[in-house]
């Protein structure tokens, strides 16, 4: 009894520690850097491309679709664009009007990207502080404005349209 006891102390110490092992952050930094898979096809990179893949650096490593061949590696992580949105048009915001009540004005702020959406009856957009591009549809088409420079009000010719995106550059 005593030695069944002692053995499954024992079994659960031994596992206690190699989970407290694997669950370390120290120990998987200490690692080194992960190998590459065996199974990827990185036969079209570059020897630069190679040497980053092999290394901690961040990076984006692009991949054909259909068949999982890596075509690219660059250092850096994927950027999320940083326009931000909201229901009213602050002083210097991108910003598509509202054209009827109660549908509220939209306005657009921070850094490069695109925002999509349906925002019914608007009149006009201005550009506020930013260079941008706006979309709309009107009468089964779908246009988009070219970018505009900082400081532009573009009006619809008295019509009113539903803005479909915002791009900020």
């Amino acid at each position: 009894m005593l030695k069944s006891r002692r053995l499954a102390l024992a079994s659960f110490i031994g596992a206690a520690t190699a989970a407290t092992a694997l669950l370390s952050p120290h120990t998987a930094m200490a690692a080194g850097p992960a190998p590459i898979p065996t199974s990827a096809d990185i036969s079209a990179l570059r020897p630069q491309q190679l040497e980053l893949l092999q290394s901690n650096t961040p990076q984006t490593i692009s991949v054909n679709p259909q068949t999982g061949k890596v075509l690219s590696v660059v250092e850096g992580g994927i950027v999320t664009p940083a326009i931000s949105q909201h229901n009213i048009c602050s002083s210097g915001d991108f910003c598509y009007k509202s054209g009827q009540t109660p549908y509220a004005d939209q306005g657009f702020y921070g850094s490069a990207g695109t925002k999509t959406g349906s925002w019914p009856y608007r009149s006009y957009f201005n550009t506020g502080n930013y260079t941008g591009t706006a979309c709309w549809t009107y009468q089964g088409s779908s246009p988009c404005s070219g970018p505009w420079g900082p400081n532009k009000y573009v009006t619809f010719n008295g019509a009113l349209v539903t803005g479909t995106k915002v791009t900020l550059y």
